[in-house]
């Protein structure tokens, strides 16, 4: 993965983004390792109050390569009143 990450950074990827199953807590554990977090909005009307999850249970993840912090890169993204 970090292999990855570093190729994306020379392409000049800006972010990265996956979807995953949400019950599938392995996968959560290993790409929280890696560097990405849930995306910060929710998807699915707020029916569970849930970031980051569609309706049907996929978790979105993302990653910002260019940042350090990734948590940070995020917090002050606004994903506007529709998401």
């Amino acid at each position: 993965m970090e292999r990855f990450v570093g190729r994306c950074v020379g392409d000049d990827v800006k972010g990265l983004h996956l979807m995953k199953a949400g019950d599938n807590i392995g996968t959560t554990i290993f790409y929280e390792k890696v560097g990405f977090k849930r995306w910060k909005c929710n998807m699915d009307g707020n029916a569970d109050g849930i970031i980051g999850r569609k309706p049907g249970g996929a978790v979105c993840m993302v990653m910002n390569v260019e940042a350090e912090d990734v948590e940070a890169a995020y917090a002050d993204v606004d994903y506007g009143a529709d998401w």
